[in-house]
């Protein structure tokens, strides 16, 4: 066992150099990801890794307080107001307006492409306010229940900019359904092509992992869809 979780440490440590190694040299055709939390960003993660496509925010965690632009989960909507109160590590006053300014803050190459990943609405919700639960954001059912609204600003405030980004910016910006990569990897081919990202390996029909990082199979439900979409329509 610690040999093992020795030799990870080693092997994720010499990824990481790597990772900044290739980010130094390679000045073209990377692509960054997103998704709101638990919206589904580690499972397309690991569908892109298994084809080998670069991906530049790869390596970005949020540190104790705050986070960096380059996170998947950063917050790039304009009213910061609707960033929740128990998310305080994403407040910041960042507010680029084209996708090239975006790619400026994160120290990108201009030509960085984005893909984002969305779980529907009330799907989605629900999932936020169950991980909240598991993880403490919330002191009770109850009061994850109090933060509904905000939670749900929140989500559509985050999905609101990166539709507009990818109105605007088609070429760069992609939106994907969750559901839909779970079905098959027709997401991942269509990325593909329309960013023209190079990519290693046989693309599966559909993609499969036996375990997703953070993602547990046995992991507790307090709220499902249908009672989102009840108390959201209270």
């Amino acid at each position: 066992m610690k040999k093992n979780f020795f030799k990870n440490k080693i092997s994720k440590s010499f990824a990481k150099k790597w990772h900044k190694f290739k980010i130094f040299n390679k000045r073209k055709g990377w692509l960054a990801y997103h998704g709101i939390e638990r919206s589904g960003s580690n499972f397309l993660c690991a569908c892109l890794m298994h084809n080998n496509i670069d991906i530049i925010n790869l390596y970005t965690k949020p540190s104790k307080n705050s986070t960096y632009p380059q996170h998947k989960h950063f917050r790039w909507y304009e009213d910061k107001s609707r960033i929740p109160s128990f998310r305080t590590r994403f407040y910041n006053d960042l507010k680029p307006k084209n996708i090239f300014e975006l790619n400026k803050i994160c120290k990108y190459p201009s030509d960085t492409c984005h893909v984002i990943i969305r779980k529907k609405h009330a799907e989605a919700v629900a999932s936020i306010m169950n991980h909240g639960i598991r993880m403490g954001w919330f002191t009770s059912r109850k009061n994850a229940l109090e933060e509904i609204e905000s939670i749900s600003n929140d989500y559509l405030s985050y999905y609101n900019f990166w539709e507009g980004m990818q109105t605007r910016f088609p070429h760069m910006v992609k939106i994907i359904d969750h559901k839909e990569l779970i079905k098959s990897s027709s997401p991942i081919k269509e990325l593909i092509q329309a960013f023209k990202l190079h990519f290693k390996g046989k693309i599966p029909e559909k993609y499969h992992f036996d375990r997703v990082e953070q993602s547990r199979v046995d992991r507790k439900v307090y709220y499902n869809a249908d009672d989102i979409k009840h108390y959201l329509k209270k």
